[in-house]
């Protein structure tokens, strides 16, 4: 038995490489020096997947070619949200919601790759980062040759030359080289997981320079519908784009929710692009592909735990109907390898929590009958935006494409089913934790689960011509042509524009960099000259590389004085699903935990003219930002 198990060692061993590989990219192996007794699971875990079932077929290693339309097609694909990054560069900072989190983490963890080994993790005991601290390590290059990002290089390489060699020593490589270093570090930054974060690291460097750190987040979001388009569905489906994924990626990436988060700093994109690719493997290649979908629900949680949920539905379609037991147990392995990793991050998590509590928030499934009404009711309200006009014909045509393939194929049925379970169970499970009972029909919630509402659109590809497809791509396209502009244009417009797209509470926009950057062209402020601003919310933080300190949490600064020269005063409009609310107060009920800081708001909104009439009085020049006929911002200078 020894002696077939080694044998079963001879294939390519691309199963165990993505289970350590998995590890790695969600940052739950930097845990293991605080949880040693794991080190034996993982190993555990390898060897398992190492000895029976060391092959996985990649149908992208045969070679090909790519035509002019497959880039056309592909370029249309991501034209909005090549637009958005491009036309709003240089764009105002949101506020509110978990923008800024990642912006910090993304600081957080770039320094942590910039370390050696085994130094402890910044940002406990008050500890903080600035530019100046990455400015240090960029004039001491010298120092990153011992630094975890070098290692990781130097670990990768071997663990390469090793598999050239044979594949099984490439395993056996990474896995002792990977855990015994996981075994020097006890990492504390398990708020999420970490794989996104890890691509920032491409662009970290060169935001930092130019002062922008909302950059690396935005760019590596962008890169993931070039990198789905371009390369991970070329490798794992041997498709380039098409005319027949057309339907379903128009639908998808032309829709204004999702260009909103893909131009952001939020981890849903790589998450989403992965889940994608786990729903077409499945919808085209039927269970012959469920290995590689398991793959991708695991990939996909590596950068955003709650997509795991969908793991058990993808799983069902390897076992159901029931052929042998090779195969339920292969299909099951996989789905072994799938969540092996998200199983390790979820108690690296609980274990940093015994450091940082504010790393672990565990659902809260209290919620009673009447909630799950409420939130079931508002989350249908909301969706009525977020699909409105033509879009919303768009996501009718999404849904009966379902049936049609549904009645077309009869074994597509099963797969269906198990995707719309899956989407049900993704948008279920938020309705069901009362910790997100204020947030009811929040998208981002959703998002993830929209990549298997799209397998009927998927599924056209098996029914249709590649001319029939393309047709019906570009109805969609013509269809979610006003979304897609709306999400452009927010982002190279206003910049209160973006206020509240999110939710009632976010984002919250600013004209900080428009004041400053007139400021400084009129010559009214020096370079570095720092400016006090009245603090609107209680998110509102420091920007590194942007001089603004702001005060006491809503105290209006208006008087220019020898101790505050340069002032700045602030406002919030109210727009998007806000501006049903501005010329009245919204109830305790329509807008939930939020009515403190609605409260102050409006406050400081009734303010406004006595304090724009102090800043002309004080200061020798002021500079105002009308937007849509509203002053929401002025800056005073001495």
């Amino acid at each position: 038995m020894l002696e077939r198990a080694a044998l079963r060692t001879e294939g390519n061993q691309l199963p165990a490489l993505f289970l350590i590989g998995a590890l790695v990219a969600n940052h739950a192996i930097f845990r293991l020096g605080a949880m040693q007794i794991w080190i034996p699971a993982v190993l555990m875990a390898v060897a398992l997947i190492a000895l029976f079932i060391p092959q996985l077929d990649i149908p992208g290693s045969a070679r090909l070619s790519l035509g002019a339309s497959n880039i056309a097609i592909g370029l249309i694909i991501a034209l909005p949200s090549l637009a958005s990054i491009a036309l709003g560069w240089n764009r105002e900072f949101p506020f509110s919601g978990d923008q800024l989190f990642h912006v910090k983490q993304i600081y957080y963890l770039s320094y942590w790759w910039a370390q050696p080994v085994g130094s402890p993790s910044v940002g406990l005991l008050g500890q903080t980062l600035n530019l100046g601290d990455f400015h240090q390590v960029i004039a001491h290059p010298l120092r990153l040759l011992w630094s975890r990002a070098t290692i990781l290089l130097v670990v990768v390489a071997a663990t390469s030359l090793a598999y050239r060699r044979r594949p099984i020593l490439g395993v056996i490589v990474a896995t002792v080289l990977f855990t015994s270093w996981g075994a020097c570090e006890q990492s504390v930054y398990f708020r999420y997981p970490g794989a996104r974060y890890v691509i920032d690291q491409l662009f970290a460097m060169p935001a930092f320079v130019i002062g922008n750190v909302e950059l690396p987040g935005r760019m590596s979001n962008i890169a993931a519908i070039l990198a789905w388009a371009f390369a991970l569905r070329p490798v794992l489906l041997r498709r380039w784009p098409d005319a027949l994924i057309l339907p379903a990626a128009a639908f998808l990436f032309w829709q204004q929710d999702i260009l909103y988060y893909f131009d952001s700093t939020y981890l849903e994109p790589w998450a989403f692009v992965f889940t994608f690719l786990a729903v077409e493997l499945i919808v085209v290649r039927g269970r012959e592909g469920v290995p590689l979908a398991c793959c991708m629900v695991g990939a996909a949680a590596c950068f955003k735990e709650p997509v795991i949920i969908a793991l058990p539905m993808v799983w069902l379609i390897g076992i159901i109907p029931w052929r042998s037991f090779a195969d339920t147990a292969r299909a099951s392995l996989f789905g072994f390898i799938g969540g092996f990793p998200f199983l390790l991050y979820y108690f690296a998590r609980k274990n940093a929590a015994l450091t940082d509590p504010t790393v672990n928030r565990d659902p809260d499934f209290g919620i009673s009958l009447h909630m799950l009404s409420d939130y079931l009711t508002h989350f249908f309200l909301r969706l009525t935006a977020n699909f409105s006009g033509t879009s919303l014909i768009a996501a009718i045509l999404a849904l009966a494409a379902i049936l049609l393939a549904a009645l077309r194929f009869r074994g597509l049925r099963f797969r269906l089913l198990c995707l719309l379970a899956a989407a049900a169970t993704l948008v279920l499970i938020f309705a069901i934790d009362a910790n997100s009972r204020y947030w009811a029909g929040y998208f981002r919630f959703f998002v993830i689960a929209l990549p298997y509402m799209s397998c009927g659109l998927i599924a056209l590809g098996l029914l249709l011509t590649a001319r029939q497809a393309l047709l019906v791509g570009i109805l969609i396209l013509g269809l979610q042509a006003h979304s897609a502009f709306t999400a452009v244009t927010r982002s190279a417009g206003l910049g209160m524009d973006r206020n509240f797209v999110e939710f009632f509470d976010s984002p919250l926009v600013f004209p900080i960099r428009y004041l400053l950057r007139e400021a400084r062209a009129a010559n009214y402020i020096v370079h570095r000259a720092t400016v006090l601003a009245n603090q609107p919310d209680d998110t509102v933080r420091v920007i590194p590389g942007i001089d603004v300190s702001f005060g006491q949490l809503g105290e209006l600064y208006c008087t220019c004085t020898g101790e505050h020269p340069n002032v700045m005063a602030l406002f919030v409009q109210y727009n998007n699903l806000a501006a049903p609310f501005a010329d009245r107060s919204p109830t305790g009920e329509e807008i939930g935990p939020f009515r403190d800081r609605d409260r102050l708001w409006r406050k400081n909104r009734a303010q406004r003219p006595a304090c724009l009439a102090e800043m002309k009085r004080t200061c020798a020049h002021v500079i105002e930002r009308n937007e849509h006929g509203e002053i929401v911002g002025a800056l005073g200078t001495r």
